[in-house]
């Protein structure tokens, strides 16, 4: 019999932001673990929210009776801790956050703002009686604004993202000011082919749906028997990436970690693995790729956390070099069929060359096909310097 517990320490200290004043400050302080038994065939778990008592660890015996299957052996004889120190100013925090809203009300009188900011400090760690110990500090700053143009009948027009460990006021200013510098300046979109870029997540769904171990082993996955085929551009890869991220532990919900925390699932455009938990990987004789996810106090699953494309250069100049493209800054939606045909409409977005965003375009429907948007039709991945460990794709495509 073995026990082993999981716990995630929340600290998160929010700013709410109504017709672009700080409307309220919160604080949130949650603990929560989930207690595992172990007895070589099935699982015992136990959520628990506060400090863990006797009693629970008798639940999570007493829920080995429901005979949850799991007949793998936990992780075991590892030890590592990460994090660091951690000073935050909350008055400092509060008065940049004003700063930056009298700003944009200054700056920009055509916007009100919404939403919120916030600090979030969590410590995750997992440790069980088979000298397992791991534990992961991970924060950062949010600033995740909406933006409503004064006398439009929408809901809001566009947004404002900036996430990461540290932040400078004077770069959230510039780095609004370039953008919606342009808002007014509006134009249609070039009718000819022309580089994308967009955010990665929009385009990551597809591959969270069909690179999941289940759906390959099930046979549900458009790649099936694929393994070891070159499906993509040489310069496209994309990994299981538990370094970059400032919000993800480098272990997953079972205590799996990565040498040199990383793992290509497509390299160089074959693929070569798909990503898995304990369950799935043994199942179906693939690889551990650290990707056991789920509800706290759920049984492990795979889960899509910390799929990264890797990136091929570091700046927008490298990649467009001297002609015009298309940034998008929001989409209503978009999705991906099971063919692989993708297909958004595009609220907000900006034409930009190497000097930077030279106007706001007029809405439209970006539209692809996987194998084209990251095969023929795929220039590259560059770091998003507005979200820290992020990135975004650029591909060319023909506006219709």
């Amino acid at each position: 019999m073995i026990r082993e517990k999981y716990s995630i320490m929340q600290n998160e200290f929010s700013i709410n932001i109504t017709d672009g004043k700080i409307d309220s400050v919160r604080t949130k302080d949650i603990k929560k673990s989930a207690l595992r038994v172990y007895d070589g065939q099935y699982i015992g778990i136990k959520g628990v929210y506060g400090e863990v008592k006797d009693d629970d660890w008798t639940e999570a015996l007493n829920n080995l009776g429901l005979k949850i299957p799991y007949p793998h052996k936990p992780t075991m004889n590892l030890n590592c801790n990460e994090g660091g120190n951690f000073e935050f100013d909350e008055n400092k925090f509060l008065k940049d956050v004003r700063e930056f809203l009298a700003y944009i009300k200054t700056e920009f009188p055509q916007f009100v703002v919404f939403n919120k900011v916030s600090l979030n400090d969590n410590l995750y760690s997992i440790v069980n009686d088979e000298w397992l110990e791991l534990s992961a500090r991970k924060y950062g700053y949010i600033f995740s604004l909406i933006l409503k143009e004064k006398g439009t009948p929408n809901v809001f027009d566009s947004s404002f993202l900036y996430a990461g460990r540290n932040y400078n006021l004077n770069d959230l200013k510039k780095y609004f000011y370039d953008m919606f510098s342009v808002y007014d300046k509006r134009r249609e979109v070039p009718k000819k082919k022309t580089p994308v870029i967009i955010q990665t997540d929009y385009m990551m769904r597809f591959f969270e749906k069909h690179l999941n171990g289940r759906s390959l082993g099930t046979k549900s996955s458009i790649f099936n028997d694929k393994l070891g085929e070159k499906l993509f551009s040489e310069k496209f890869s994309l990994t299981v990436d538990k370094k970059n991220s400032f919000i993800e532990p480098f272990f997953d919900l079972e205590g799996t970690s990565l040498a040199n925390d990383e793992i290509f699932l497509i390299e160089n455009g074959v693929f070569k693995r798909p990503y898995v938990d304990k369950a799935t990987a043994k199942k179906y004789g693939y690889e551990l790729t650290s990707s056991a996810g789920g509800e706290f106090d759920s049984v492990p699953s795979p889960s899509p956390v910390g799929l990264h494309f890797k990136n091929t250069a570091n700046s927008i100049e490298e990649l467009i070099e001297d002609r015009e493209a298309i940034f998008v800054q929001m989409s209503a939606g978009g999705d991906y069929t099971d063919s692989g045909d993708f297909a958004a409409p595009i609220m907000d977005s900006y034409l930009l060359d190497r000097d930077g965003f030279k106007n706001r375009l007029q809405e439209f429907t970006l539209t692809g096909n996987v194998y084209d948007i990251f095969g023929k039709n795929f220039i590259g991945t560059l770091p998003y310097k507005n979200v820290e460990g992020y990135n975004l794709l650029v591909f060319e495509t023909e506006i219709l």
